[in-house]
């Protein structure tokens, strides 16, 4: 090692070491993993949970995607690093749907409960070490079946009272005959 070096060496060691312990430092975060599945047992393929919390006054957001098996890892600042330890409110976002899939009558994979914190009825505590939040949801609850008006378009005109009379518009008013 060149004289050179070895000065450029000891002159960013200090800094080095700062940054290696200054990346250490902040709120410590811990594994969430889990499950979401629906009461048969049956995985969620496709979603988002999302956890959230207040600590010192700050709102604190966890998610992690949901996969094929229904597996998911909370991640803050990058997906799967963890939450802060706290009790969180959780939710369940399903995939959403596109317009064509809408309009052939296709229902969101979660009944919409699961969607909102204040109905969703999960809380999970974050504490340190490993976590697991097993979460069961439930379907949307069936449609009715519509009747059949209104399986209709609706900018079809109803249909014409076949007792009813044909609205007839009055003649026109005669003219007044010039002055003579």
């Amino acid at each position: 090692m060149t004289t050179a070096t070895r000065r450029v060496t000891r002159r960013l060691a200090p800094a080095l070491a700062l940054a290696a312990l200054a990346a250490g430092c902040g709120p410590a975060q811990y594994p969430v993993a889990g499950r979401v599945a629906y009461e048969d047992g049956s995985p969620l393929t496709e979603g988002t949970v999302v956890g959230e919390t207040t600590i010192d006054g700050t709102k604190v957001m966890a998610r992690g995607a949901v996969g094929p098996d229904g597996t998911f890892a909370w991640g803050t600042a990058k997906a799967g690093d963890g939450a802060r330890a706290g009790k969180y409110r959780v939710i369940v976002v399903p995939r959403a749907l596109s317009n064509a899939e809408l309009d052939q009558g296709k229902a969101p994979a979660v009944d919409e409960k699961f969607t909102r914190p204040e109905t969703s009825g999960i809380e999970f505590e974050v504490t340190g070490g490993r976590n697991e939040l097993k979460i069961t949801v439930a379907r949307p609850a069936p449609k009715p079946d519509p009747g059949p008006d209104d399986k209709k378009d609706p900018d079809d005109k109803k249909d014409p009272d076949p007792k009813a009379k044909p609205e007839v518009a009055p003649p026109p008013k005669p003219k007044p005959d010039p002055p003579k």
